[in-house]
């Protein structure tokens, strides 16, 4: 596959309201995935704070106390840090970086909560492209079944950047994992890319997706 940058537009979002049909369907945001995948987030830390005083908890797995506060904190911290790193790094193909070794122990200490703190970097202006797109590699050659659901969910709303680096990114993320629960999303973000060299890329991981889920009902 080869590099994309994102001087290479036509805009992302062109023809998306060709296919919000389609993608409702499928459960997939359209020119809003950036708050559907925040807000929920976003949701349970006020929840959380709201509640420290008591210690109660509305959410399963979320018990609202102080210490599990600091422990987000702590995780944004040494997220931001990551990602700090990687801002004079030069990323190239074939190529582990500093930043995808960090990051890849930060996934590997912290789980679920550092895939939620990834989301937040790549979705804001708190990391730039470059960076975004090397994290999406990096999330998708992780081996953790524990966050193998977050980890897809968070690439298959790659696809929907206006980004075209990070949809490669995300594309590329989505062939090292290599789950054909992918392929609803990637056949609409193959359908609805304005930029050839990535249409071609991305239906190449398409074309890999269908042969793996072939193999696994034969």
């Amino acid at each position: 596959m080869s590099p994309i940058t994102d001087n290479e537009t036509p805009s992302a979002t062109k023809g998306l309201s060709d296919t919000a049909g389609q993608r409702g369907a499928a459960g997939i945001p359209g020119e809003d995935w950036a708050q559907s995948l925040f807000g929920p987030l976003l949701t349970l830390i006020v929840a959380a704070e709201s509640d420290s005083n008591t210690g109660s908890s509305r959410y399963e797995g979320f018990d609202g106390s102080t210490a599990r506060l600091a422990e987000l904190r702590e995780v944004e911290r040494r997220a931001s840090t990551v990602f700090a790193s990687a801002e004079e790094e030069v990323f190239e193909d074939g190529v582990e970086s500093s930043f995808s070794r960090k990051l890849a122990t930060f996934v590997w200490s912290y789980g679920k909560a550092a895939i939620d703190a990834i989301v937040r970097f790549i979705i804001s202006d708190s990391a730039n492209r470059e960076v975004a797109s090397e994290a999406l590699r990096v999330v998708g050659r992780i081996r953790q079944p524990s966050t193998h659901r977050d980890r897809l969910w968070l690439l298959e709303h790659g696809l929907y950047s206006s980004s075209a680096r990070v949809r490669d990114g995300a594309a590329l993320g989505l062939a090292f994992l290599d789950d054909p629960m992918a392929v609803v999303s990637l056949s609409l973000a193959v359908e609805r890319e304005q930029i050839p060299e990535l249409r071609e890329d991305m239906q190449q991981v398409l074309d890999q997706l269908e042969e793996t889920a072939r193999w696994h009902s034969s």
